[in-house]
């Protein structure tokens, strides 16, 4: 019996994957695509589902593992942040190339704005670029439908396919209709095929070609032309044939931008007088839509976050207007109030009346009370108070409210900028400063040069890890262990500490602090610290000598004498 919820953005998609028949769905996260995985978890244990779920490390394994059951002929999907995709990039574009059988649709959710990236990147450009078909949808439940649409697009092309929600998409809440799951697993058959699942380059360039030709039949697909929203708009349509252009003006639009384009031309009273057209998918964009627009329409408002994707299709750029010429901004949301003033210009209505808004300071986001992370910010300070301090991607880059955090490229990027500073230094001059990088969630495992963060012979550069689960994305898997979203784990971890011995390097320092781990406990706090042949610095399960951290520390590591370590969870 179906009944009715009100659905998050993230919930309606994990729902669409299941009603897919998804029997894979793979993800590592990211605000605002977090809530995919942990949905698809929630919904597998209450039907009892026969579903492989996994956190993966990165991007670039969760998309591998999906793809390859995709080979088998089974569904799969796998869902990251738009910064995630640049980690995928590499299985992305080769992909492409070979193609699926199952049904294997990428959710990547972008974050116009941005709220919670480095970059308002936008993804369609990755799938122009790989060149496969991607969906924007304008609501949670267009987000839904269209998964389903996806899953069938992938497997009629034997192509990926991309649906790219953003922030607003994904954080909307929407009432829907919830049925039941009846989950449908083909039987697994790998068909061997060296020349396109192992091509060579020489089959590469026949697979390109095939991919060409794939992409030239969706250009013609008619089953998901755009639509004209306000059909009232056209009281008398013409003639598609005609060669007579109409002195009109149309609008084009997609995603969120759509949604809030129709509200304001029911605020403006312009529904019925002003063409709109919804894109479904914006690349490739319809041959047939793009001529027919040209031939009908004088003047074609293009409105879409956050690149021109769509605009750049059109051949006649005199005609269309929006970021390439400036009528549309170049970056940032296109909010309500934008979209208005946006169209108000196109059609040459009054400039809306501006609203003054008081001249309130915004508060700048900190760390939580009682986090850990600001004893180790405070200890890192107080032994390098002249340092410099490259930072990483998480919750710990608000150690910029501590004065503790000088650079922030990307996740993982801490410790290969550390190096980079270090070198610049050395040869620079003699009273160099300390660099102390700070790096957590699971960047150390997957994304940066924490295999070998310190260079042979240095001695002046700091690596505080933080060793354990990531925080801020909002899972509580630690890819350090041997579990994802199955429920189980081997019961052994990757130690941070141990990996860096295993190198021969210096040990990265870590500062004190508490934990949900440790009960806000130091390192020095702990009995049974292992002895100096066991260098993982992990904290003990039983009895034994305590130790400080000046028997660990390496030469030059003085000005951290008697500061405890610990082995801090975030």
């Amino acid at each position: 019996m179906a009944t009715r919820k009100i659905l998050l953005g993230n919930e309606a998609i994990a729902h669409g994957i299941l009603e897919s028949h998804c029997t894979v769905a793979t993800s590592y996260p990211g605000t605002p695509a977090s809530e995919v995985l942990r949905t698809l978890i929630r919904l597998r244990e209450e039907h009892g589902l026969d579903l492989h779920l996994e956190w993966s490390v990165n991007e670039k394994v969760a998309f591998e593992v999906a793809l390859a059951n995709s080979y088998v002929g089974r569904r799969s999907a796998v869902v990251m942040k738009q910064v995630g995709l640049n980690v995928a990039a590499d299985p992305l574009m080769s992909a492409a190339y070979t193609g699926v059988k199952g049904g294997f649709v990428l959710v990547v959710a972008d974050d116009p704005g941005p709220h919670s990236s480095q970059t308002e990147q936008d993804s369609r450009f990755f799938a122009m670029m790989a060149k496969v078909p991607v969906f924007d949808p304008s609501s949670p439940a267009e987000a839904r439908e269209l998964i389903c649409k996806a899953f069938e697009l992938s497997e009629k092309y034997e192509i990926p396919v991309m649906l790219r929600p953003t922030t607003r998409v994904c954080h909307a809440r929407e009432d829907m209709e919830i049925s039941a799951v009846s989950p449908e697993a083909p039987f697994p058959l790998f068909e061997k095929n060296p020349a396109r699942w192992a091509a060579t380059p020489k089959f590469r360039l026949e697979l390109h070609r095939v991919l060409n030709e794939k992409i030239h039949r969706l250009l013609e697909e008619t089953d998901r032309p755009p639509r004209l929203v306000n059909e009232d708009s056209l009281p008398s349509q013409p003639d598609p044939h005609s060669r007579r252009k109409e002195s009109r003006s149309c609008l084009v639009a997609s995603g969120t931008a759509l949604a809030h384009l129709c509200e304001v031309l029911r605020d403006l009273d312009l529904w019925d007088k002003v063409p709109l057209y919804q894109v479904l998918m914006p690349y490739p964009l319809s041959s047939a839509f793009r001529e027919t627009l040209l031939e009908r329409y004088e003047r074609i408002l293009v409105l879409e976050e956050t690149y021109p994707v769509m605009e750049l299709q059109f051949q006649d750029a005199a005609k269309v207007h929006g970021r390439r010429n400036g009528v549309v901004p170049s970056q940032g949301e296109l909010l309500p109030e934008t979209v208005e003033k946006i169209l108000r210009e196109f059609l040459g209505l009054p400039a809306p009346r501006e609203i003054q808004v008081p001249s309130i300071p915004g508060r700048r986001p900190t760390l939580c009370a009682g986090c850990p992370h600001r004893a180790t910010f405070f200890a890192i300070k107080k032994a390098f108070p002249k340092g410099i301090y490259p930072g990483d991607i998480g919750c710990y880059t608000l150690g910029l409210n501590l004065g503790v955090v000088d650079t922030v490229l990307c996740m993982g990027a801490s410790v290969s900028q550390a190096t980079g500073l270090y070198f610049a230094h050395r040869s620079g001059r003699k009273d160099a400063p300390v660099i102390c990088a700070t790096i957590g969630d699971s960047g150390p495992g997957q994304r940066s040069g924490s295999g070998c963060p310190v260079c042979p012979g240095d001695h002046g550069q700091r690596h505080h890890g933080h060793d354990g689960p990531p925080a801020h994305p909002g899972v509580g898997q630690d890819p350090g262990r041997q579990n994802g979203a199955q429920g189980f784990h081997s019961g052994t971890r990757s130690s941070l500490r141990g990996r860096v011995r295993g190198r021969g390097r210096p040990l990265p320092v870590q500062a004190p602090g508490g934990s949900a781990q440790t009960g806000g406990k130091t390192r020095s706090e702990f009995p049974g610290v292992r002895g100096r042949g066991d260098r993982s610095a992990a904290l003990p399960h039983g009895p034994g000598p305590k130790r400080r951290l000046g028997a660990l520390r390496h030469p030059g590591e003085r000005e951290m004498q008697g500061v405890p370590l610990l082995r801090q969870a975030v």
